[in-house]
């Protein structure tokens, strides 16, 4: 069903929703004159999780929230898509007080920095836990307005928004990001040689999912930085291009840099199985380039003060996914590696 600002109308005039605590109104043609007609009412006071993804609100649209009765008690709010602009979400962050907002979605809006600096600054941004502004141009000044947020954030999506060398910098080093569980930075713009960033994060003591697809890597050794330290404790998800890391103008890649200290930092993740290190789009060349350094990490994990540092999980991993790219046999790949721990395969 498609809702209308009529249809709206009569949805907000019946009190049957009185103790509705859910509710998802995404992708309908409402306007901001019909999400007053649900919300003002006070029918919906007992609201804790609204939807108004993929609908035309424009900027009076967060306006009719977060003047509605029962705005006070909604914890998640998610407007994706709603053509809130800079100027709704600074008037909504600034009237926004006595919120118990936790959660909230204002991906793909066309925010810029100014949006970012206003929701640090808003009286629920101490309490607030996720925040997607993802597809949002706001660019290495809103990546620091965010890096001085003065909440602890649980998840942080900022997927294609525009963040450079400094951004990044902010970002890794920030306070804010200390109990984060879940990162998004893809499809960012910074350069191989601000991606040493990654390589320098602060201690992020409850990370455990990682997503930076599309953006360059620079060398191993910033992965490594990233993956094998006190951050990556308790990380189970990594999403990354292998095609990203290192790429020269030619669109080769270069895995030479210390192929037993990249081994070792994938070996420290926990939950081997559960991540994802992976490019479908990879080249015969590349896949070749890559199989050809995992070869020469496995050889380098035949050395016994190594190989005994790493979980046999790994071996087998690791000797699976060269198998994917050799078509070789999984047990032919890691039965030196476990002679050199003193076991049998």
């Amino acid at each position: 069903m498609n809702f209308g600002d009529d249809a709206a109308s009569w949805f907000g005039s019946s009190n049957t929703w009185s103790g509705l605590e859910r509710l998802s109104l995404a992708r309908n043609t409402f306007t901001a004159s019909g999400l007053w007609e649900i919300l003002g009412r006070g029918n919906l006071s007992s609201l804790r999780s609204l939807d108004v993804s993929h609908t035309p609100l424009g900027a009076r649209g967060l306006w009719s929230i977060v003047g509605s009765p029962g705005f006070a008690l909604l914890e998640e709010l998610s407007a994706a898509n709603t053509r809130a602009t800079d100027l709704g979400v600074g008037a909504f962050a600034q009237i926004a007080s006595g919120s118990a907002l936790r959660h909230l979605d204002l991906a793909a809006n066309g925010l810029t920095a100014r949006s970012a600096e206003a929701l640090v600054a808003a009286p629920f941004a101490r309490g607030l836990a996720t925040l997607d502004l993802s597809g949002n141009p706001i660019g290495d000044e809103g990546a620091r307005a965010l890096a001085g947020a003065p909440s602890f954030f649980v998840s942080l999506e900022l997927k294609g928004a525009g963040i450079g060398d400094a951004g990044l910098a902010a970002l890794m080093t920030a306070d804010a990001l200390r109990l984060v569980e879940t990162l998004d930075l893809s499809y960012n713009t910074w350069s191989h040689e601000g991606a040493g960033a990654l390589g320098r994060a602060r201690v992020m003591e409850r990370l455990t999912t990682l997503r930076i697809e599309e953006v360059a890597l620079g060398p191993p050794e910033n992965l490594v930085g990233m993956i094998w330290s006190p951050s990556a404790l308790h990380l189970t998800r990594l999403e990354m291009d292998w095609d990203r890391v290192a790429v020269d103008v030619e669109g080769d890649a270069d895995f030479d840099d210390d192929p037993a200290a990249l081994a070792l930092a994938l070996a420290e993740l926990p939950a081997l199985g559960e991540r994802a290190i992976s490019s479908p789009y990879m080249s015969a060349p590349l896949r070749r380039r890559i199989a050809d350094f995992l070869g020469r990490a496995l050889a380098s994990l035949s050395k016994p003060k190594v190989a005994e540092r790493v979980p046999e999980a790994f071996l087998y991993i690791a000797a699976s996914y060269l198998r994917d790219l050799t078509r070789k046999n999984d047990e032919r790949l890691v039965r030196p590696l476990l002679h050199a721990r003193g076991e049998s395969p």
